[in-house]
């Protein structure tokens, strides 16, 4: 009997403590404190740690959340304080650039809050020169020659480049060494003004054995160009070697028509008019190289070099042959120097003249 009854008394002890557990964490408030910050109920929740769910920023609060082990529906909210230096930054602009010298400045923005801004240092730019002009440091009538610029900065910042061959001068027009280097000119030349150019012929001094063009003449304080070779220059002359000035870029008709001793020719870049008959029945002449800047080979500029082996084009694009009426045939493959060497001295180009596009 005794043993029955502490049996019923421990039953009741159980059905209340469950009851009390189930009490502690149910769903009479249809999700305990959701929303609020304080609960609601007067339920017992095993809450986690708070978790930072909206982060705060410089100008507004964030928000942390807890949630109930026991039932994960059951969550509690709270505020998180304003964070001063939860800044947004924008990409910056920059109201200073750098130089080779001093920092620039970069100026910021905040995404959150406009108001908010920083400056940055943007450091030395070790290329942000400001450079004076190029000036000859080293000059050249036929080498390469050097200038020069310094930064208006720092004086010490300088950059250096090499330049190409600057051509001899005439100290006058009725010099015969070059104003430079001294190098005798080979003989006295006869200089024409044309527009703001020169052009040159022979003079009256007897031939030698190398025609050197000038580059310039000068003129008081002025160094003025010599662009031009004149019409039938140096006709039948009897040197045996031509040095071409950079400056020029016109050869005339039949310039040097005639000259027998002359067996190479280099013609230079800027030359973009070769006139008819300029180097006709130059019968020692082996060897041709022509200028990528070359746009028009006159009527019989080669014919008759007997001894002509090679015509090599810098460019070999776009070249045709055009008579005097005006027509064109096919563009002409000039790549082979052999078969050019064979059509300008032999083809009948009596009234055709060979340009390019």
């Amino acid at each position: 009997m005794k043993k029955t009854f502490i049996l019923v008394l421990l039953s009741l002890v159980c059905a209340v403590c469950c009851a009390f557990g189930l009490a502690a964490c149910g769903d009479k408030d249809n999700g305990g404190n959701s929303g609020s910050n304080q609960p609601t109920s007067d339920h017992v929740h095993d809450w986690s740690d708070w978790v930072i769910t909206t982060p705060a920023t410089c100008s507004a609060p964030g928000r942390a959340t807890r949630t109930c082990k026991t039932n994960p529906n059951h969550k509690d909210y709270t505020d998180v304080a304003i964070e001063p230096e939860a800044h947004l930054w924008d990409d910056g602009e920059e109201i200073t650039p750098a130089t080779c010298m001093e920092k620039g400045k970069k100026k910021f923005v905040c995404l959150h809050n406009e108001e908010h801004t920083k400056t940055e240092d943007i450091p030395i730019d070790n290329n942000a020169h400001d450079w004076d002009s190029w000036k000859v440091t080293k000059e050249s009538c036929t080498g390469k020659g050097e200038e020069m610029r310094v930064c208006k900065r720092d004086e010490k910042h300088t950059q250096t480049r090499e330049t190409e061959p600057m051509g001899h001068y005439l100290a006058s027009p009725t010099s015969t060494e070059c104003g430079r280097c001294k190098t005798p000119l080979a003989q006295s030349f006869t200089i024409t003004r044309i527009d703001e150019t020169f052009q040159i012929t022979k003079g009256t001094a007897p031939a030698t054995r190398i025609l050197i063009i000038p580059a310039y003449v000068k003129t008081g304080e002025t160094m003025t160009p010599i662009t031009q070779i004149a019409d039938s220059a140096f006709m039948s002359d009897t040197f045996t070697e031509i040095q071409f000035s950079p400056t020029l870029s016109r050869i005339g008709a039949s310039a040097f028509s005639g000259c027998n001793g002359i067996q190479s020719v280099n013609i230079p870049d800027n030359v973009h008019s070769i006139g008819s008959s300029a180097f006709e029945n130059c019968v020692k002449l082996k060897t041709v190289t022509i200028g990528r800047g070359a746009s028009e080979i006159g009527a019989k500029a080669f014919r008759g070099c007997t001894s002509l082996q090679a015509v090599t084009f810098t460019d070999t694009t776009g070249w045709k042959f055009k008579d005097v009426n005006l027509t064109t045939n096919e563009p002409q493959d000039i790549t082979d120097p052999s078969a050019n060497a064979r059509e300008l001295k032999e083809g009948d180009h009596t009234t055709w003249v060979m340009v390019k596009d």
